[in-house]
């Protein structure tokens, strides 16, 4: 696209010509920024108990996978998982149909790995079960209500009574006030925190932090993490998520605070890019707001992060979308472009912000489909400049060597597959400046008309639209654009042996719209041949 009316979004918001962004020009606004709801669970089944200081009972049970594999998926014959669950007596039911009966905490910690999360899992998670306990007659009663409700360990659970020679039963029902289920929020000194995990107990790094010994009804904080314990001596942990987007100043400029994550990048947690004390030290006051308190931007490019952007955008600059009619601006000049925005929570937790053209974003989901015309030994290799996030099967050196058959089918170690997934990052993609403009409900039948315009067919753009039109729910109008196969050429190289006769490869781009705007149109799609050995690539962009 030429001519000076660039949108916002690819820059137009700060060419070097413009003044840089000043105080009296402040203006933010959040988006995707939590907000508290009450939940007011109605309660059944009430029960109440009476709180004692835990101690440990019984004695630790040891599993291994050997002893519980028919409760995973019979699609992971890898798995291998170490279970260790600890027993404590925390109280006794005083009414309810449990009276006279002890409720006993299981503390449960599994570790290993699995084939899974579209590769490899590594597992080192706790989980909570509470029982009704009664001694006289030998029987333990599953308190779901008040259990984690972990599918993953079902039939673990139901095994747990018979390993200490007791009977099993189920109580669907009870819940016990102190200990009802946490809500997704929670206001805490007038931030709103987001609900992370239930622990058996509240980590003593938290509480030698806040300093004295652990108490039931505190608070402990360790980072951006709050730990509130409760009268069993368990704790529930939130955390302050910062907005997903910060839209800042007169030309509206667009940062993203939640980097969005792959299918194997980490927790919530993990969100945020925090920023180290050095970089803070090397900022300057940008602005100040009312919702974000003090802004600082960076005044040099000593810092890997934003030296590490600086090189992505020199890469990308003269290659993608139009770009290339900029010239290559000075270290200073892309400083004042403010690439990046600091700012701290109202705890003193920094975050970063960065300016939404500089960000490589994910692409994701990218799926490959195999169509040869008789079983053949296929490698496929993705380019070695695409950071690979998350893959499945599992590549190896950014590689798949498979068996494929002409209905589509693969195997690759023994395994049937009907497609390859990856997802990952390469160079910055600034978001669309052009295509079509698409109101919220007429996109799942664009999509059909645009696929099946770009040769997919109808059980691929039925895998296409599973994945992403709960992605397109959130706006009234979207800027939706694709990529071809050329462009993707520059992008995430692909290397197919043997050669396919047809190769059809769409990423999409899009963009919320709060308003239908004008702008350019794409070029048409060309028209898609599927003769031969096809290869058929579909995926979209996540920012």
């Amino acid at each position: 696209m030429q001519g000076p009316e660039r949108p916002a979004l690819a820059l137009k918001a700060r060419l070097v010509a413009q003044e840089p962004l000043s105080l009296r020009d402040e203006s933010v606004n959040m988006e995707g920024a939590q907000t508290c709801v009450s939940t007011g669970a109605t309660l059944t089944g009430l029960s109440h108990v009476q709180f004692e200081q835990r101690r440990a009972v019984f004695h630790s049970v040891e599993l291994a996978t050997s002893s519980w594999e028919e409760s995973l998926s019979p699609q992971n014959p890898d798995t291998h998982i170490d279970v260790k669950i600890n027993f404590f007596d925390v109280g006794v039911f005083v009414d309810g149909p449990h009276r006279g009966e002890r409720m006993v905490l299981a503390a449960i910690h599994s570790t290993g790995d699995m084939t899974a999360c579209y590769g490899h899992c590594t597992l080192d998670i706790d989980e909570l079960q509470r029982f009704a306990v009664d001694e006289h007659d030998g029987r333990m009663t599953i308190l779901s209500r008040i259990s984690d409700n972990n599918g993953f360990l079902t039939a673990l659970t139901a095994m747990i009574p018979g390993k200490l020679g007791m009977s099993a039963d189920a109580d669907t029902s009870t819940v016990v006030n102190e200990l009802e289920s946490p809500g997704p929020n929670k206001t805490y000194d007038g931030a709103c925190l987001t609900y992370f995990r239930d622990a058996p107990a509240v980590p003593i790094q938290a509480a030698v932090l806040e300093g004295g010994g652990l108490t039931p009804d505190h608070v402990y904080k360790s980072g951006r993490e709050f730990w509130f314990t409760r009268v069993d001596g368990t704790a529930v942990s939130y955390y302050f998520r910062p907005p997903k987007f910060v839209v800042i100043g007169p030309y509206r400029d667009r940062y993203s605070c939640l980097p969005d994550k792959g299918k194997s990048e980490g927790s919530e947690l993990d969100d945020p890019v925090v920023p180290d004390t050095g970089t803070i030290a090397d900022s300057v006051l940008l602005a100040t707001s009312a919702v974000l308190g003090d802004i600082f931007v960076l005044k040099s490019l000593n810092h890997p992060r934003v030296s590490d952007m600086r090189r992505e955008w020199v890469k990308s600059e003269s290659r993608h979308f139009g770009q290339s009619n900029h010239p290559l601006q000075s270290d200073s000049q892309y400083l004042s472009l403010n690439p990046i925005i600091l700012w701290r929570d109202r705890f003193g937790e920094p975050f970063t912000c960065i300016y939404e053209p500089f960000i490589n974003p994910l692409m994701a989901e990218p799926v490959i489909y195999l169509y040869p015309e008789s079983p053949s030994d296929v490698r496929v290799a993705i380019g070695r400049g695409v950071r690979i996030e998350a893959s499945s099967p599992r590549l190896f050196r950014n590689e798949w060597r498979v068996r494929a058959f002409p209905n589509g089918d693969l195997i690759s170690s023994a395994r049937r597959y009907k497609k390859l997934f990856w997802e990952g990052r390469s160079a910055v993609i600034g978001p669309p400046i052009s295509g079509d403009v698409v109101a919220k409900a007429a996109v799942p039948a664009y999509l059909g008309r645009a696929l099946r315009a770009r040769g997919l067919s109808d059980g691929e753009i039925a895998d296409f639209k599973a994945y992403w039109l709960p992605q397109m729910r959130s706006s009234p109008h979207y800027l939706i654009y694709f990529y071809d196969s050329k462009k993707l050429e520059t992008i995430a190289p692909l290397k197919i042996t043997p050669e396919p006769d047809s190769i059809i490869r769409v990423l999409m781009d899009f963009r919320p719209l709060e308003h239908p705007d004008s702008f350019p149109t794409a070029d048409p799609p060309q028209p898609a041949s599927r003769r031969g050995f096809v290869v058929v690539e579909w995926g979209g962009i996540k920012r």
